[in-house]
């Protein structure tokens, strides 16, 4: 995770998700209601608070965070989810490929920077990824749709290698915490709050699908099997998903 050459950096657990099961919650659709990044850093920092995100022992955590929720971006009009049967979809992982096939997709794994390229190429049809990194990723003048639907956020963590903040004088330590924390958690996850609603809002000509509340609905029970093998497959997974339910509910009643 941090070698030898790294003191701290910014984990992205999917790319590692062997390392970092705990994590894999956050591909789950329709978990994070909305844009999602806000809910996704409360249960993140929540969790860890709990010690319920495992195999972090050998790193001090600045902050955890979320990106928003995935979106579906195409480079062809889609008028609706019977269009997608059939098109290529770049994937982060096997989790979101499971999910996206369940759509009629046909799921391609590679990283985010090769998206523009394979989309401009043909090599794949659309994109699954945070409606924040359409930009950030130079994609957006090669889509014409977008799918708006909660299709799971990424999870990020800042983490410092303990040998390192260890060594720390007491105010160094200090400044640390101070600026750490659930402050900067929640500074990282409202960027993505803001950018993911923005580009939502800014879609200019190109078209969203986005399907009203009964059919959500519907969609959720589809993906619910999604969640019942998280539990099942993930350690203590039914008290961790209590526990994300506990937390969201507490947010949700709050907001």
């Amino acid at each position: 995770m941090l070698n030898g050459i790294q003191d701290a950096s910014t984990i992205i657990p999917a790319y590692t998700s062997k390392l970092f099961p705990d994590f894999s919650n956050y591909s789950l659709p329709f978990l994070f209601r909305g844009t999602g990044s806000v809910e996704g850093t409360v249960v993140g920092w929540n969790m860890f608070k709990r010690g319920l995100l495992g195999r972090l022992d050998k790193v001090h955590v600045a902050g955890v965070y979320a990106n928003d929720n995935g979106g579906l971006h195409f480079n062809r009009k889609i008028t609706s989810l019977g269009d997608l049967k059939g098109l290529k979809i770049r994937v982060p992982g096997p989790k979101q490929a499971a999910v996206l096939k369940e759509l009629g997709l046909v799921p391609v794994g590679m990283g985010a920077r090769q998206i523009a390229e394979s989309l401009n190429r043909g090599v794949i049809q659309g994109a699954l990824m945070g409606w924040s990194a359409i930009n950030i990723f130079r994609i957006t003048p090669l889509l014409k749709s977008h799918v708006d639907l909660p299709m799971g956020t990424r999870s990020f963590f800042v983490a410092i290698h303990n040998r390192v903040y260890d060594k720390l004088p007491r105010q160094g330590k200090a400044a640390i915490d101070k600026n750490g924390g659930l402050a900067l958690s929640m500074a990282l996850g409202t960027f993505y709050e803001n950018e993911g609603g923005r580009m939502r809002a800014e879609s200019g000509d190109r078209n969203v699908v986005r399907p009203d509340a009964a059919a959500q609905k519907a969609l959720f029970e589809r993906f619910k099997p999604f969640h019942d093998k998280w539990i099942a497959d993930t350690k203590d997974g039914a008290k961790k998903y209590q526990a994300i339910q506990e937390i969201l509910a507490k947010h949700r009643g709050s907001s």
